[in-house]
């Protein structure tokens, strides 16, 4: 016989959110984390009294949206309008803001221009969050952002010359009027600007995610910082921001793979026109996006000087290297770097007699050219073969 088991009451706790509150702004607008695309408006609602002193502009919190918790980020706090029947906050995530008023029209201005919600920008511009790294001291910047002149140059690097010395001379020229990002393509070209200025702040996806939290929050509360980092460190809410520094700014790097695509670049010259700060692109040669920019003005080209001695060797037998070559740069190798092309063996664009020196030609014009060691010699514009070519 089976026994009797006692009955067990099932019980549910349900909050009872207060459907007034009694702050002077009690409304908190928000973007709410909903993982649905078309429903990137922003979002009212009700600030608890007990939450009234943590709930700030930039603050994560969590809110009931569609029957379930989202997380939710901040805008700003408004006033009640009378007649309103709002949902309230049920908890903040974080009292640490990870976002200022500025930051936050960025993000609506890329998430306008790219057509996307605006958690799939923040997922880029805001690190994930770590609970232990907000334990520490983070008060808020209270710093008078310096007046800068909105500076729009591209600098071209010298041939011969290390380019990461350059920029970091570049960078070293800058400071004293603020803080300083630098944009970087890969985490080789953080390591590599880490020797010059080791002293700097590093956003890099090959930081562990406690440090790069870290870093992110002392970026946005310390003044007069080199910040160093890849493309998402674009978004970085600097109080002090006076320049941004884009090193080889064509690099397909600087395209964010996932969606909505959009390029650091591109984000740098929307902060330089929105935020009148100064950019500066560091490279060989510009992007067509940047060179189109340098015609109409918007971008002052400085050049680079330097010249590059440029000779050529005759080959006299056929080989691929002529042998007077090899003492050339054995004299020229104690200077500098050196840079030799040579033609690949057995291709030729040209046929040329080796008593008169002339260029074979076709009756048609067109130059004569033999594609490969057994290919017959055949003109380049009408294709027609010459199988026993003799000079003229």
């Amino acid at each position: 016989m089976a026994l009797t088991r006692p009955l067990r009451l099932k019980r549910e706790l349900i909050r009872s959110a207060p459907e007034i509150s009694t702050t002077a702004k009690p409304v908190a607008r928000v973007w709410v984390d909903s993982g649905v695309f078309h429903l990137d408006q922003s979002y009212d609602y009700l600030v608890p009294d007990n939450l009234d002193a943590q709930v700030d502009v930039g603050v994560r919190v969590q809110v009931p949206f569609n029957g379930r918790e989202c997380e939710a980020l901040v805008l700003e706090r408004t006033e009640m309008v009378p007649g309103r029947k709002l949902k309230s906050i049920t908890k903040v995530i974080s009292s640490v803001a990870v976002a200022s008023p500025r930051s936050l029209d960025l993000i609506s201005l890329v998430s306008a221009r790219w057509a996307c919600h605006p958690y799939d920008v923040i997922r880029s511009a805001i690190p994930p969050r770590v609970a232990s790294v907000e334990k520490l001291k983070w008060a808020a910047a209270n710093i008078v952002r310096p007046i800068t002149s909105s500076v729009r140059e591209y600098i071209q690097l010298p041939p011969y010359r290390d380019p990461y010395q350059c920029l970091a001379e570049q960078v070293s020229g800058l400071q004293g009027k603020g803080s300083i990002l630098v944009i970087v393509p890969d985490n080789k070209s953080v390591l590599r600007l880490s020797k010059q200025f080791p002293e700097a702040l590093f956003l890099d996806s090959d930081l562990p995610r406690s440090q790069r939290y870290e870093n992110f929050l002392r970026a946005r509360t310390t003044a007069s910082q080199i910040i160093i980092g890849t493309r998402s460190a674009i978004f970085v809410d600097s109080p002090d921001l006076s320049a941004i520094v884009i090193f080889n700014e064509s690099s397909e790097q600087f395209f964010e793979l996932r969606s909505p695509g959009w390029n650091a670049r591109a984000i740098a010259i929307l902060r330089a026109r929105t935020e009148d700060i100064g950019i500066y692109c560091v490279g060989y040669s510009p992007s067509a996006e940047v060179a189109r920019l340098i015609d109409i003005g918007w971008f002052v080209f400085k050049g680079a000087k330097e010249k590059v001695r440029v000779d050529t060797f005759q080959q006299e037998f056929s080989e691929l290297l002529p042998g007077r070559i090899i003492g050339e740069l054995r004299r020229l190798i104690k200077q500098g770097p050196i840079l030799f092309i040579a033609p690949r063996k057995g291709y030729s664009q040209s046929i040329s007699c080796s008593n008169c020196r002339n260029i074979s030609t076709c009756p048609c014009g067109g130059r004569l050219e033999k594609k490969s060691a057994t290919a017959a010699i055949s003109c380049s514009l009408c294709a027609n073969v010459y199988s026993e070519w003799v000079c003229q």
